[in-house]
C-alpha cells in the first residue's frame, strides 16, 4: 500500500466561513467548497452527523462532489453517545449506518465520541461494541482519563474497534493499535479547537504514526480557528509522505 493510500489526512469539517481567503479563494460559491477541499485533501470528518441526521440526498451530493478514492468519516449521533450513553441503542446504531449507505465505498470510519463525564464501564462498552457493524471501520474517542488502560484496549481489540487517539489539552495522547485502522484527532495544542501545532510537534507525531503497524491511518485536525486545521493537516501530510 502506498503512503498516499495508507495515510489519509484532513480536517474536522470544511464549512467554515472564517476559512475564506485563508483556504477558500474569493469568488468560490459555498456549494463548491467540498469539491475544492477534495482537491487538497483525501478525507474529511463530518461533525454535522453528531447533531442530527443528514438527508440521504445530501450524502448523495457529497458522494458526487469528490474523487473516487476520497473518504468521509462520520461522527456518530449524540443521541447514542451523549443522551443514551451507549445503553439500549442497537436500533439507533443500525439506523445510523443505514442513513450513511449513499456514501458507499467513500465511507471511511464512523467515530463514536463519548461524553467527558462518562467514566470507564467495560460492561457498557462491551455491549455497545456488540451493536457495531464490523464490516465498517469504527473508532471510539474517550474523553475521561479512566478509560485509558489495557483493559479498555483489549476489549477494543477483541471487538475490532479502533481507539481514537487524541491530541488535546488535559488528555493522554495515547497511540495504541487496537485494529487494522488507526484514527487520530488533533483538537489543538494548548487551547481546544484553536491552538496551532509546531513543526516539531507534527514531525514527532509523524514518526509515531509511521511506527504504528496498521493498514490505514485517518488523521483529522479540529483546530479550525484561523484555518490552523488546514495548515497543520498539510504539514503533517508532508511529514508522512517524506
Amino acid at each position: 500500500m502506498s503512503k498516499k493510500s495508507r495515510y489519509l489526512v484532513g480536517t474536522s469539517g470544511w464549512q467554515y466561513d472564517h476559512w475564506k481567503k485563508d483556504f477558500y479563494p474569493e469568488g468560490i460559491a459555498k456549494k463548491d467548497w467540498l469539491n475544492f477541499y477534495a482537491q487538497e485533501f483525501s478525507t474529511v470528518e463530518v461533525n454535522g452527523t453528531f447533531y442530527g441526521p443528514v438527508k440521504r440526498k445530501t450524502f448523495k451530493a457529497w458522494y458526487s462532489s469528490v474523487p473516487c478514492d476520497f473518504k468521509f468519516s462520520l461522527k456518530g449521533s449524540r443521541w447514542i453517545t451523549h443522551m443514551k450513553k451507549l445503553k439500549g441503542v442497537k436500533s439507533e446504531v443500525k439506523k445510523f449506518y443505514k442513513l450513511a449507505e449513499p456514501l458507499k465505498h467513500k465511507l471511511g470510519c464512523v467515530l463514536w465520541q463519548l461524553p467527558p463525564m462518562l467514566k470507564k464501564d467495560l460492561q457498557r462498552l462491551g455491549s455497545f461494541c456488540d451493536f457495531l457493524d464490523n464490516r465498517r471501520n469504527n473508532a471510539i474517542e474517550f474523553r475521561h482519563k479512566s478509560w485509558f488502560d489495557d483493559e479498555t484496549y483489549d476489549l477494543l481489540r477483541d471487538s475490532g474497534v479502533s481507539l481514537c487517539s487524541i491530541s488535546a489539552p488535559g488528555l493522554p495522547d495515547t497511540l495504541e493499535r487496537t485494529s487494522d485502522t488507526a484514527y487520530v484527532r488533533f483538537h489543538g495544542k494548548g487551547r481546544m479547537y484553536a491552538g496551532a501545532y509546531t513543526d516539531s510537534d507534527l514531525k514527532r507525531w509523524s514518526e509515531k504514526l509511521k511506527r504504528l503497524r496498521t493498514k490505514r491511518v485517518f488523521c483529522y485536525f479540529n483546530n479550525d480557528l484561523r484555518a490552523n486545521a488546514v495548515k497543520d493537516a498539510k504539514k503533517l501530510r508532508g511529514e508522512l509522505d517524506a
